[in-house]
């Protein structure tokens, strides 16, 4: 019964009405000091190719061109060659051809077009397209050549989601350089269609870092992958997080 929001990675839960909860609502929580995930139960339905790693921009000379490949499960990296391969020869005003083939040794893809072409890699992670770690290049632009192999081995697998909730002062989350009200860390052990269980680590019942009293009465709660700040497009499946939330019984405590 969590509010589905136009962002496929963003979740709101109201507390206190029943716009969205067919329970009755839970209430304002008042005076809570500590927050923190005990469980999360989550569907790897991860699309290979999804909004946050589908755009991909190309040079030709003075031109600029910008595609988008088409979002859903790739059976194969070969297929995501095939894919990135139809989709440059389409784009209208490039006169080269272009060829993608992915090498099942080595396990990298190669870009390499009949004139000369420049991959702007670092400018598709500035328009939020984390591509580059689709194909296995470094976050850069790449220029002066007419053929292109991935400096690493290609990625399509996300390795964690990070489980923000804006409304929980910083000084209670993980640290992070975004300054994001980071709650945990999940890993995607499992592979796709798979539900991912996850509990928090017994150390983390041992310390919890308290903040001043606030009132709770909603929970904003967002999903971001493990590149670059990219939302975790999940396409809108339910989760299951189950949260601790700790409030200050005698308030005269806080003066």
């Amino acid at each position: 019964n969590i509010c589905h929001c136009s962002d496929k990675h963003s979740f709101i839960f109201y507390l206190n009405n029943n716009d969205n909860n067919d329970t009755g609502g839970l209430d304002v929580y008042k005076n809570v000091i500590g927050f923190r995930l005990l469980k999360a139960t989550i569907q790897n339905i991860h699309y290979t190719v999804h909004d946050g790693n589908y755009t991909f921009i190309f040079k030709e000379g003075s031109n600029a061109f910008t595609i988008t490949l088409t979002t859903k499960f790739y059976e194969s990296e070969s297929d995501i060659a095939s894919e990135l391969q139809t989709k440059m020869n389409a784009v209208s005003g490039y006169i080269g051809t272009a060829t993608v083939t992915y090498d099942n040794n080595t396990l990298k893809y190669t870009i390499a077009s009949t004139t000369g072409i420049e991959l702007l890699f670092a400018q598709s992670t500035e328009a939020g397209s984390s591509i580059y770690r689709l194909l296995g290049f470094n976050n850069e632009d790449k220029t002066g050549s007419t053929t292109y192999t991935s400096d690493n081995i290609a990625d399509a697998s996300i390795h964690y989601i990070d489980l923000v909730v804006n409304e929980i002062p910083y000084m209670a989350c993980k640290k992070n350089p975004k300054g994001k009200s980071l709650i945990d860390r999940i890993p995607i052990d499992v592979g796709f269609g798979s539900l991912v269980n996850y509990k928090a680590p017994i150390t983390d019942y041992f310390s919890q870092n308290y903040f001043y009293p606030m009132s709770l009465d909603k929970l904003t709660i967002d999903l971001f992958q493990d590149s670059h700040n990219i939302p975790y497009y999940n396409e809108n499946a339910d989760h299951f997080f189950e949260f601790e939330i700790t409030m200050l019984k005698n308030t005269k405590l806080s003066n």
